[in-house]
């Protein structure tokens, strides 16, 4: 019988299977680095897009807040306005006043009535003067209390006082508007 030593042949098929799996492994290792190596670059691109997102926000942020600084200058330059607009109208009320009060005085004065002194307190108005009587301050106080605006005309004070040689009345009235 003939025997065949077959061990060199068990030998190379266990190398060859040897290297085989080396292989496998080598390839294996290639394609897990080419993988890892394509995620990076993803992942930086990724990384990269959203930080021109950030800086884009940023400036938009900036842009933002410029304008809001803006927008408080003008509402802090409306309010100055409408403080002056305010005092100007104010002013023309205030101005308007004393003139109606002295067009309702002289539209009301009698002739031998002299007004000395006009006080305005507001709601009331006292006027003191002089006159020629007694009746022609009653008069005075009948016509002033006809007058648009007027609620009530009191006579607070009539007294005889010489003036010019001449016996003449001195009063004080108050009116209520």
């Amino acid at each position: 019988m003939i025997r065949i030593n077959l061990l060199p042949i068990r030998a190379a098929k266990k190398r060859e299977s040897l290297r085989f799996h080396i292989t496998v492994a080598g390839l294996m290792l290639v394609m897990v680095l080419v993988a890892s190596v394509g995620y990076a670059v993803k992942l930086g691109g990724d990384v990269s897009l959203f930080d021109g997102a950030i800086k884009n926000a940023e400036k938009e942020l900036a842009t933002i807040e410029r304008q809001i600084g803006e927008l408080t200058n003008l509402k802090h330059e409306k309010s100055l306005v409408q403080n002056k607009l305010d005092t100007v109208d104010d002013l023309e009320k205030g101005r308007a006043g004393p003139v109606r009060i002295f067009n309702m005085i002289r539209d009301s004065l009698p002739k031998k009535v002299w007004v000395e002194k006009l006080v305005d307190k507001g709601n009331y108005i006292t006027v003191s003067g002089v006159a020629g009587d007694g009746d022609f301050v009653s008069e005075f106080i009948e016509r002033i209390g006809y007058t648009e605006g007027v609620r009530s005309v009191v006579l607070k004070v009539i007294k005889s006082s010489p003036k010019s040689g001449r016996d003449m009345v001195t009063f004080t009235i108050e009116i209520l508007r």
